[in-house]
């Protein structure tokens, strides 16, 4: 037999066990953090009753499964919503002055748990919720 005995040897097989069942390959990561976008979504309202702005000079443009939102201004905007078509939804903690904030489709979800790049849908409009201002963004375009 080996220097363990049986009882040793289930031991060790046990554990080499337990430890590959846990090894997801972080998985389990990516897992929680669409179920914490998707319930963002779900809480978060579309703000209707927001005072509408165009005072902010920023665009968007569409790369296949990206969105890239520019912000020319000189200004950060610090906690903010993105919503798409106004119902797909992303919070981001500040969108970056003179900057480019750059997404994938995926990261924004509806109320219902869905993402962007799940859906047939094209992207007619793009706003940023800051306070209790939204701000229509210039375009879309696609690159």
């Amino acid at each position: 037999m080996n220097r363990y005995g049986v009882a040793g040897t289930i031991v060790i097989a046990a554990m080499a066990f337990l430890a590959g069942c846990s090894s997801d390959g972080g998985m389990s990561d990516v897992t929680s953090e669409r179920a914490r976008l998707a319930a963002y979504a779900a809480r978060a309202q579309y703000p209707r009753e927001a005072e509408l702005s165009r005072d902010l000079p920023a665009g968007v443009v569409i790369n296949g499964d990206e969105v890239k939102i520019v912000n020319f201004s000189n200004r950060r905007i610090d906690d903010v919503n993105i919503w798409i078509n106004g119902g797909y939804v992303r919070h981001e903690a500040s969108l970056p002055a003179n900057g480019i904030l750059t997404l994938p489709k995926s990261y924004f979800y509806d109320g219902t748990g869905r993402t962007l790049s799940s859906q047939d849908a094209s992207i007619n409009k793009v706003e940023i919720e800051s306070g209790r201002t939204l701000y229509e963004l210039w375009g879309p375009v696609r690159e």
